[in-house]
């Protein structure tokens, strides 16, 4: 335990002397890095801290709960450390069903060998010696230190081979590097980022699906294969981004994508004059959906009519086997508060049968069913039905007449899918008690966000966190709010 302690706070000394070191300092231990993940088996993910960002976007030197710890121990630990301004790190599989990585690397750059052993020796490590290689271990973890280079290793099992990817690694990261790709993604200006391979992410054994046919297993397989998927944060003035991208994509992973290249922005002005609490807007290709929901699990597209409510069940016989009946793939739904009346408005684009639709939608007039209110108006059962030349609309929880619709302005954000095929917004600050519980045990989170959008297509995702304010950064907020939370319940 004591070990593990000893860790923490050296890695927590780590991050505050990281704002303090040259960028020439940072290539070359990320050129070992590359190094590393090139030349080395069953990597499954690897990625960056930017500590000198946080620290200095935090503004933890400013805290002073941190400061006078760090500022007592800074400065021996400069004298023997020299870190890049990004705290590197790699896993190694297998996973195992937890989701645990094999081990754990992380790397780090020696600027004074007499010093950092010095500070070693201070920190009550044991050392071992072998050639040009020093290490310790511990049940929690081993370090490994040359003239050059210090790497950590921690292993979810099998500590007693903790030396030996030690001395594997340090045979590595000398070796010449050719991947400049791998290098260029280290070197992106994010605070965090990772990349994990995705087969390695689908060969998880709580994540396989026994009840796939083998044919399927396979094209999983296939269509993973070399891919990964990055994950990265980066807090700026006024907001927080976080970033999903799929990286290296083969023919046969793209054959899966099912958006449309462009947005649905026709869709937009069916929705004008609405304010959202919840807003999304997507343009699928409903041809590639309805494969990829037949190959995986044809009884979804049943489902995927019946989660339109009363009006899917409406116009299910339409469906039939083939979403494209229904819709083209320009769908749109916004949830709001109107008149202290809880609304969903939902827009969709008309598929090969709207002749179809529109006959039952006559019909249904002619019986009584529906109330025709005239100009492609229609009531039903409190809500109402619009039908214009590119769309169908729903409009829940509205009145008879069309002209008692009356939309309040909460908010001044408008709904602006920026041309991507899947947007979401969420209002967070006028809806906190939509978010229930998750905002009682993460007030400190939620209270600083404004709302939240996500723009994506078939292959990146960008999620925007907006707060209310922007004259400082993000992260010194949320940090401040966490401190204030606590600070509060005591």
């Amino acid at each position: 335990m004591l070990y593990r302690v000893s860790f923490i706070l050296f890695l927590i000394l780590l991050l505050q002397s990281s704002c303090r070191n040259s960028s020439e300092e940072g290539v070359k231990l990320q050129s070992a890095v590359v190094s590393f993940i090139e030349n080395t088996d069953d990597i499954v993910g690897y990625g960056f801290l930017d500590l000198a960002e946080v620290v200095q976007k935090g503004n933890l030197n400013e805290i002073e709960e941190l400061g006078s710890f760090f500022n007592q121990q800074l400065s021996d630990l400069e004298e023997g450390i020299s870190i890049s301004e990004r705290l590197f790190f790699v896993l190694k599989g297998p996973l195992y069903d937890n989701e645990t990585p094999s081990n754990i690397y992380f790397f780090m750059q020696i600027k004074n060998l007499e010093k950092f052993q010095s500070l070693i020796d201070e920190m009550g490590f044991s050392i071992e010696q072998e050639g040009r290689l020093k290490w310790h271990s511990n049940d929690d973890f081993s370090l490994g230190y040359d003239e050059n280079f210090l790497i950590v290793v921690t292993s979810e099992n099998n500590q007693d081979e903790e030396k030996i990817h030690l001395v594997k690694a340090f045979e590595e990261i000398y070796k010449e590097s050719k991947n400049k790709g791998i290098g260029a993604y280290l070197s992106q200006q994010k605070d965090f980022s990772f990349v994990a391979s995705l087969a390695s992410l689908s060969s998880i054994p709580g994540y396989q699906d026994e009840t796939l046919m083998d044919n399927r297993d396979e094209r999983i397989k296939s269509a993973t294969k070399d891919a990964k998927i990055s994950f990265s944060l980066t807090f700026n003035e006024g907001n927080i981004v976080s970033e999903f991208e799929l990286l290296n994509a083969n023919d046969t992973l793209k054959e899966m994508f099912f958006f449309q290249e462009h947005g649905p922005d026709d869709i937009l002005s069916e929705l004008e004059g609405i304010t959202p609490d919840f807003a999304i807007t997507a343009a699928i290709d409903v041809e590639k959906l309805d494969n990829l929901i037949t190959f995986f699990n044809p009884d979804t597209k049943q489902e995927f009519i019946r989660s339109f409510g009363k009006y899917g069940l409406m116009f299910e016989s339409v469906a039939g086997d083939d979403i494209g009946n229904v819709t083209n793939g320009k769908l749109g739904v916004v949830f709001s508060e109107e008149n202290d009346t809880f609304n969903i408005h939902s827009v969709v684009g008309w598929g090969k049968e709207k002749q179809n639709i529109l006959d039952i939608i006559s019909s249904l007039a002619e019986e009584g069913t529906l109330t025709d209110l005239g100009n492609g108006y229609y009531h039903y059962e409190g809500s109402l039905i619009k039908t214009s030349e590119d769309f169908l609309v729903f409009h829940e929880n509205i009145p008879s007449n069309v002209e008692d619709m009356n939309y309040n302005n909460k908010t001044s954000h408008k709904v602006d899918n920026k041309g991507y095929p899947f947007y979401i917004f969420f209002d967070v600050k006028n809806n906190k008690n939509m978010v229930g519980s998750i905002y009682k045990s993460n007030d400190y989170i939620v209270r600083i966000i404004d709302y939240i959008e996500v723009f994506g297509n078939n292959e990146k995702f960008k999620v925007e966190f907006v707060l209310h304010q922007n004259d400082k950064n993000a992260l010194s907020y949320f940090i401040e709010s966490i401190i204030q939370r606590y600070e509060n319940s005591y």
